[in-house]
């Protein structure tokens, strides 16, 4: 009986450590793909803050080239009434 009960401890910590081995390789495996996330979110977040930087500075620009086309079309229009 005490044999029996032996080979069954051992066949429980084989079981265990086999286990432990499974779940420590799924471990590192999630942590590198955590690691590459984590760097690919970095590069995102710096690029969608460099394009929302350019996307702010383009619509100042384009508000500031709208109001000059304005104003160049008002002098236009007053300076062609005056010709008439």
């Amino acid at each position: 009986m005490v044999q029996k009960d032996v080979i069954a401890i051992d066949e429980i910590k084989r079981d265990r450590n086999e286990r432990i081995n499974q779940l420590r390789s799924e471990l590192d495996e999630i942590s590198n793909k955590f690691d590459e996330l984590a760097k690919n979110n970095s590069a995102l977040t710096v690029k969608h803050q460099h394009l929302d930087d350019e996307f702010k500075a383009l619509t100042l620009d384009y508000d500031k080239l709208k109001e000059n086309l304005d104003q160049a079309n008002n002098i236009r229009r007053s300076t062609e009434e005056e010709l008439k």
